[in-house]
């Protein structure tokens, strides 16, 4: 369908063997979209994509989140991500191991990152926060 191979070329825009090494990232866009797919691939209980999607935004809202509590969204997203289908024990044991290190920032007395506190009126800065259309 459209929107299968829609998603397969935004995901296929981050995916180093097949575009430039040269292409800049650092676009608010290419955070949006990371943010937007990632969130959606882990609704889709695909793991693996969104993981990876989903660390890219990390990434890169170092330099775009509007505020300090879309980083907050990504780390939860990525310390409640948790593949119950792995490919195998290593893989398991890699999954469990990046579930709780993203577990061990937000669950921190002094977050590194200072990802606390929530205000409410950030959280319509989050990508993503709105009612999702699928």
């Amino acid at each position: 369908t459209d929107k299968t191979e829609a998603l397969y070329l935004l995901e296929s825009s981050f995916d180093p063997a097949k575009v430039s090494p040269t292409i800049d990232y650092s676009f608010v866009q290419a955070y949006i979209l990371a943010a937007t797919v990632g969130r959606y691939r882990s609704q889709r209980k695909e793991y693996a994509s969104a993981s990876k999607l989903t660390r890219i935004a990390l990434e890169l809202s170092e330099r775009h989140a509007k505020a300090q509590s879309e980083k907050t969204c990504l780390v939860m997203q990525m310390a409640s991500m948790f593949d119950f289908f792995p490919e195998s024990e290593d893989h398991a044991d890699k999954a469990i191991d990046l579930l709780t290190s993203y577990a061990d920032i937000i669950l921190a007395d002094k977050p590194a990152k200072n990802y606390w506190p929530i205000r409410d009126q950030d959280i319509i800065h989050f990508p993503g926060a709105a009612p999702d259309p699928f």
